[in-house]
């Protein structure tokens, strides 16, 4: 029969073989690594998940089997058993493997690239090139691009389009100035609005579908920068950024009135989400100069309340308080300003705790059995239950702490290893409240967390015992 009949190919049996055993594997996508859990309770796991390479390897083979090209060429230039690996890999999604840059890494964009799929601006020719290849080379963009064309380049090249990602900033420089020019005629300003809404759900549903992680640039995570793009040109067209693209408020430091027209466009029902969403990032990095800004500009309660639920974000590593005294300062309205107070006041309040003891011990001869309980606990939520901290590598870096309060009363125990691991303890318990992990302070309780953040920050130098 007709379907059974072989396919015509130039390629060596054993390399279609393996190009056939590839395409036939699923798209991978990182696999979450199992951890025990309750082994490790003052631990938070952050890791880069592993992905399955064997689709990569196999396909690495087969272009080793043609001697494919270092750097992505020409379509006019593969051979033909190139062009045939080229175009089995236009029908699927694949990992052409990270390190692989002489394929382009999403189905498509080869597509395009092979002419399988109309063409947009970056395969268009420009001095006898594609403007893909130009850019590529380090060429500057061509002074006669529309700035819907613009916008189509930066939005690919955002999303790592023939490996173009690292032209980002070369791409964007301008464009917004350019948007803002384009915005003040009728029929551009609909284009715009149309070319936002169709990338904002183009990236939704891209980053939304499982199983297209190679297609994303092997990330799971939407490109900040593009998402800022996108809201402002919707913002500055006129649109609405409603429940289905509310997820792509994005803020940068500096970018004030950039924060203002993408906030005044998003719908005041999801204001506040967005806003809290958006701008705690910057304030975990002391970053609160967009956060100052729509304080002063906006006055509403549902925006105010939103900025002021950052700042218990349970994520911030950081002591708050100097964060609080910059944010008072910056207000002000007179008229606006005791309320900023007021709310500032009803935030959780930074515990004033000082380290007066900070000993290493020489040796374990002197540790009462509350000490080696502190310790144990702290040996096994931070390295597991099989290490011990008493040990004669372990015991020169491990520091004990004594933290007193305001009053100079004795409050709290504290067992550090190396200043970067360590438990804590209501004085003479054993039941953690806070552990460091990686300088990384875990509490529950945000006063507290920042007491002992700047306790620690301030102790006076080791010494031993």
């Amino acid at each position: 029969m007709a379907g059974d009949a072989p396919v015509m190919t130039v390629l060596a049996p054993d390399v279609r073989a393996i190009l056939d055993r590839a395409l036939a594997l699923p798209a991978p996508a990182p696999a979450s690594v199992p951890f025990p859990q309750g082994n490790y309770p003052g631990l938070r796991v952050s890791f880069t998940p592993a992905v399955d390479d064997t689709q990569a390897r196999l396909l690495e083979d087969v272009c080793a089997a043609v001697s494919w090209p270092r750097l992505v060429p020409l379509p006019t230039q593969l051979t033909p058993a190139q062009r045939e690996v080229a175009l089995a890999l236009c029908d699927a999604v694949v990992d052409v493997g990270e390190d692989n840059e002489g394929i382009p890494a999403q189905r498509a964009i080869r597509r395009r690239w092979l002419g399988v799929d109309p063409p947009t601006v970056l395969e268009r020719a420009g001095s006898g090139l594609p403007l893909w290849l130009l850019l590529a080379e380090g060429r500057p963009l061509p002074s006669d691009l529309t700035v819907l064309e613009r916008l189509d380049v930066a939005r690919d090249v955002l999303l790592d389009a023939y490996g173009l990602r690292r032209r980002a900033a070369d791409v964007l420089a301008g464009l917004d100035d350019a948007v803002d020019a384009a915005a003040t005629d009728a029929a551009a300003r609909a284009a715009l609005l149309t070319w936002a809404t169709t990338t904002a759900h183009d990236i939704i549903a891209l980053f939304g579908t499982p199983g297209l992680w190679v297609e994303r640039g092997r990330t799971n995570d939407m490109p900040e920068a593009l998402c800022r793009l996108v809201t402002r040109v919707l913002a500055r067209s006129g649109g609405a950024i409603d429940e289905r693209v509310v997820s792509l408020v994005r803020f940068a430091a500096g970018a004030l009135a950039e924060a203002s027209l993408v906030v005044e466009a998003v719908a005041p029902a999801l204001r506040g989400r967005a806003i809290s969403d958006a701008a705690a990032p910057l304030f975990a990095n002391d970053r609160i100069d967009v956060l100052v800004h729509l304080v002063r500009a906006n006055t509403s309660d549902p925006v105010v309340d939103a900025i002021f639920d950052t700042f218990n974000d349970p994520e911030l590593t950081r002591p708050r308080a100097p964060l609080y005294a910059a944010l008072r300062d910056a207000v002000i309205d007179p008229a606006f300003a005791p309320y900023v107070a007021r709310r500032l006041d009803a935030l959780p309040q930074p515990k004033v705790l000082r380290c007066r003891v900070l000993v290493t011990p020489a040796n374990d001869s002197g540790l009462s059995a509350l000490k080696r309980a502190q310790i144990a606990v702290g040996a096994a939520g931070i390295q597991g239950c099989g290490t011990d901290w008493i040990n004669d590598e372990e015991l020169p870096f491990l520091e004990l702490l004594a933290i007193d309060d305001k009053d100079g009363v004795h409050r709290y125990d504290g067992a550090v290893l190396m200043g970067e691991d360590g438990v804590f303890f209501a004085v003479g318990q054993t039941e953690p409240i806070a552990w460091l992990c990686q300088f990384r302070l875990d509490c529950d309780d945000p006063g507290l967390k920042d007491g002992l953040a700047t306790a620690l920050a301030s102790r006076p130098k080791r010494r031993g015992a």
